[in-house]
């Protein structure tokens, strides 16, 4: 089924992708489902939950992406995250949790010393 539009009252629209003209179906004679219209619910990752763009909610998740992708670069590059050495869950994970904890350390040091510009620039380059 393709995606089509959204409706506050009916849900998520979707088409068959034949009726659509996007993809040669085989069972078209059979098939009685031009479209469908499905209500999400609350787990909005099983339906693809909508926002629309430029909406308050948006804005606001996405001002939270942007912050979390800064900090997941910081860490990657500053932090040896994207080249690291170790192998398991188990390993990565201390060692991600040890690179954010040593970020935040820094960044709170900066903080009680009245440096709050300097707080971002919370790194250093790990050879």
């Amino acid at each position: 089924m393709i995606y089509r539009s959204w409706d506050a009252k009916k849900g998520l629209q979707y088409q068959c992708p034949h009726k659509a003209g996007r993809a040669i179906c085989p069972l078209t004679d059979g098939c009685t489902i031009k479209m469908a219209w499905i209500r999400p619910v609350k787990d909005y990752r099983r339906f693809g939950y909508h926002i629309n763009r430029g909406s308050q909610e948006w804005q606001a998740l996405y001002h939270k992406r942007v912050a979390v992708e800064r900090c997941n670069s910081r860490l990657k590059e500053m932090r040896r995250l994207s080249k690291h050495q170790f192998r398991g869950f188990e390993r990565i994970s201390v060692q991600a949790t040890l690179a954010v904890l040593a970020m935040m350390a820094v960044a709170l040091a900066k903080a009680k010393q009245g440096q709050l510009e300097e707080v971002r620039v919370c790194t250093r380059k790990v050879g």
